[in-house]
C-alpha cells in the first residue's frame, strides 16, 4: 500500500494497493472523511493497469519493489502515482493517464524506471520530484516534461566490474538498474546494454571481446568492441 494525503483538503487520504497475486495494480481508494471510510475509485477492473511495464495493457507490475502516491497540495482531485512508470489523475483517481515511460516509449516523456516516492513542492501544484532507481527526477510543469537533476553525481551501485589486463583505463562495469557501463579512457562512461546490469568481462588477451549480462541468466557480447552488443543465444 502507499497512502497520500493533501493540505488542499485535509480530510482526503488516498491509497494505492498492489495485488499479491502478480503485484499489478489491485485498486485506488479515497476516504473524504479523515479515513472514517473509504471508497473505491478505481478498481483491478479498469482498463489501465498503472502499475506495468508498457502503456496500461500489459498485466503484473513491481508492486512489492516500486510503489508511490502523492497528492497536489493544491488540488486535491489530483493525484501521480509511480510504479515502474508515472500515471495522473486530475478526477480523484477514477481515471488516469500516462505521464511519463521508463525508456521514453509510447511518445511519453522519460523518467527513469522503479519509482520509489513522488513529493511535491509544499506550495506548488505543477512542481514535484520523482525518486527512483536512476536517481531524482524534477518537473516544472506538471509532469509535461522532466529533469534529471542528479545527471552530474558520479554514483552507482556494482553488481560486478571486469578490467582490461592491458589498458589501466578500460573498465566494464554492471549497474544495478542501471545497465552495463564501459570507459576506455577511465573518466567517460557510456552504456552498452540496459536493464539490471550484472556479471560482465572483458577478454583477457582480446579487449575487442566483451561479454555483459542482465537479470534471468541472458548475456550479450562484442566481438570487435563497439558499443553495439548483440544477444548470445542458447545452443
Amino acid at each position: 500500500l502507499a497512502i497520500a494525503v493533501t493540505s488542499a483538503n485535509p480530510e482526503y487520504v488516498y491509497v494505492l494497493a498492489a495485488n499479491s497475486t502478480d503485484s499489478g495494480f489491485l485498486g485506488l481508494l479515497r476516504s473524504t472523511n479523515s479515513a472514517s471510510s473509504f471508497s473505491t475509485r478505481m478498481s483491478s477492473t479498469a482498463t489501465n493497469n498503472i502499475l506495468g511495464w508498457d502503456n496500461g495493457t500489459d498485466a503484473g507490475g513491481q508492486g512489492w519493489y516500486d510503489l508511490a502516491l502523492a497528492a497536489s497540495p493544491t488540488n486535491a482531485e489530483e493525484i501521480v502515482t509511480g510504479g515502474v512508470n508515472q500515471w495522473k489523475s486530475i478526477n480523484g483517481g477514477t481515471s488516469f493517464s500516462l505521464m511519463s515511460h521508463w525508456y521514453g516509449g509510447y511518445s511519453m516523456p522519460y523518467v527513469h524506471a522503479d519509482v520509489h516516492d513522488i513529493v511535491y513542492s509544499p506550495t506548488s501544484g505543477t512542481t514535484f520530484f520523482s525518486a527512483n532507481d536512476g536517481g531524482l527526477f524534477k518537473t516544472i510543469n506538471n509532469g509535461v516534461s522532466w529533469t534529471d537533476i542528479s545527471s552530474n553525481l558520479a554514483i552507482a551501485q556494482q553488481y560486478r566490474f571486469s578490467l582490461s589486463t592491458t589498458s589501466a583505463t578500460m573498465i566494464l562495469a554492471g549497474h544495478q538498474d542501471n545497465g552495463t557501463n564501459r570507459t576506455i579512457n577511465g573518466t567517460s562512461w557510456s552504456e552498452v546494454t540496459g536493464g539490471d546490469g550484472m556479471d560482465c568481462l572483458i577478454d583477457r588477451t582480446n579487449n575487442n571481446l566483451q561479454i555483459s549480462s542482465i537479470y534471468y541468466g541472458d548475456y550479450y557480447r562484442t566481438t570487435s568492441g563497439s558499443s553495439s552488443f548483440s544477444n548470445i543465444a542458447d545452443p
